[in-house]
């Protein structure tokens, strides 16, 4: 079974004018869970059950539109705005609009980026 964070618990002393008392400090330490497959590690327990789908093949996430499966939700959210042709991500100097993120990145790195000394040469 793959674990979460443990509770360790971590005592002090703390001294007053008459007596010495002992104080307990809950002090969560992570744990770290690592993929019997590879040398992938992580903290986040769900973060290796997603990855474990890569090596077992599982896909739970199915298209209701194809035969297209996902291994991570992400990626059938991605997939199903090919079927709908929704574009989430407008760029703000023009009317580009684009169905992932890293797309509408790249357009604006494409067409709107100016290398700082472009920009240092305008403004002289």
């Amino acid at each position: 079974m793959i674990g979460v964070a443990s509770l360790d618990v971590v005592s002090t002393t703390t001294s007053s004018t008459s007596s010495s008392t002992t104080n307990i400090l809950p002090y969560c330490s992570p744990r770290f869970h690592y993929c019997p497959y590879c040398a992938y590690t992580t903290i986040i327990t769900s973060k290796l059950t997603e990855h474990l789908r890569t090596h077992t093949s599982q896909k739970p996430f199915p298209c209701p539109h194809c035969p297209f499966e996902a291994i991570q939700v992400e990626s059938i959210r991605a997939h199903i705005r090919t079927h709908t042709g929704e574009k989430p991500f407008a760029c703000v100097h023009c009317p580009y609009r684009s169905t992932q993120k890293g797309n509408l990145k790249r357009h604006v790195i494409k067409h709107h980026f100016y290398p700082l000394q472009v920009l240092h040469q305008q403004q002289q």
